[in-house]
């Protein structure tokens, strides 16, 4: 599944839109709900940051899912 989600990350970069694997959390995080570590090199890779973490790190991923809602909504 990860390869799947890198070329869709890629994609969605490409075309500047919102990362559709937001909608996706891991398994290993059922208390935080958020997606693996794969997800955040996608996301750091759009936003041309590095190493997103802690507080922030989840901060910056709430806003991309908002965005996410955002775009597909119409």
């Amino acid at each position: 599944m990860q390869v799947l989600f890198v070329r869709l990350d890629a994609s969605d970069i490409a075309m500047a839109r919102p990362l559709l694997t937001s909608l996706i959390v891991h398994k290993s995080y059922p208390d935080k709900k958020i997606p693996g570590h794969g997800y955040f090199k996608s996301l750091e890779k759009r936003l041309g940051k590095e190493r997103l973490q802690g507080k922030a790190k989840v901060s910056i991923y709430h806003d991309e899912l908002q965005r996410l809602y955002a775009y597909y909504k119409g």
